[in-house]
């Protein structure tokens, strides 16, 4: 599992401890991308503990994560069929990874990646997330997430079950749950991080919900508004992998990847 910092400067990893092994025991990376490259092309940098000028013996998978200037973000943790997102907020200050603990909670880590932080203990917040779900409904606990900072404040939110949207403050560690008035797929941010944005089952249909909503009106339950329509999707085999993003002047882009390796690009106004 691999994520890229949005400038292109930071690259984390997730592996397992031997190339050959299982997922049940997975070290977590982060690389200076420039230092990760010199490696690859046979220009190894020192460890980080000592700033020696020592050189690594081969270009393996091994000599990458202990030889070069990297940190390894804390002690081997479980399985990666646990992890259900991995990735850095859109403005780099946090890398973020929320795993999920059977059916009655999740629990998130966010390492602060600013500055020159790579060569010293990474700041780490880590929060248990109680959450046992909805009787009422047989859906995945887990359906989507975005991250973001807003106000200096690290939010997540977790759509859940499709209709239920977890919101969770890392700097005070709470977290309100409320309702949906339609089922979900997808969530992501606008570029201003005061939007939420959403996409329905029929990946077709966007809505939208201002962040406000959820962070100051103590609702129940939560109304979106329609946003746009995604043109009628091609036909494809299975299931398709859904991503989106904002573009500028709040356009949403919907790519759909497809099992046969076709990758749809959308733009809704």
């Amino acid at each position: 599992m691999v994520a890229l910092s949005t400038d292109g400067a930071l690259v984390a990893f997730i592996i397992t401890q031997e190339p050959s092994g299982t997922e049940l025991e997975c070290l977590r990376y982060i690389f200076k991308t420039e230092d990760l490259m010199r490696v690859l092309d046979g220009v190894y940098p020192s460890p980080i503990s000592s700033r020696s000028s020592s050189a690594a013996s081969a270009p393996s998978l091994g000599s990458i994560t202990t030889r070069s200037a990297m940190s390894q973000l804390g002690p081997a943790i479980g399985s990666a069929a646990n992890i259900r997102f991995f990735g850095f907020t859109s403005d780099d200050q946090f890398l973020v990874m929320l795993t999920q603990e059977q059916t009655t909670r999740f629990r998130v880590k966010a390492w602060q990646t600013q500055g020159d932080a790579l060569y010293r203990d990474i700041p780490c917040t880590e929060m248990t997330i109680p959450y046992k779900g909805s009787a009422v409904t047989t859906a995945a606990h887990f359906t989507a997430c975005t991250v973001f900072v807003l106000d200096e404040v690290l939010h997540l939110f977790i759509l859940s079950q499709q209709q239920y949207l977890i919101n969770v403050d890392l700097s005070t560690k709470k977290q309100k749950v409320r309702e949906l008035n339609n089922k979900m797929v997808q969530i992501h941010h606008s570029n201003d991080n005061q939007t939420l944005i959403f996409l329905k089952p029929d990946r077709q249909q966007i809505f939208t919900l201002p962040v406000s909503t959820v962070l100051i009106e103590d609702v129940p339950i939560a109304h979106l508004t329609p946003k746009g329509t995604v043109k009628k999707t091609p036909t494809h085999k299975g299931q398709a992998n859904i991503v989106m993003r904002s573009k500028a002047r709040g356009q949403v882009e919907v790519l759909l990847a497809t099992v046969d390796g076709v990758v749809h690009n959308f733009e809704v106004k």
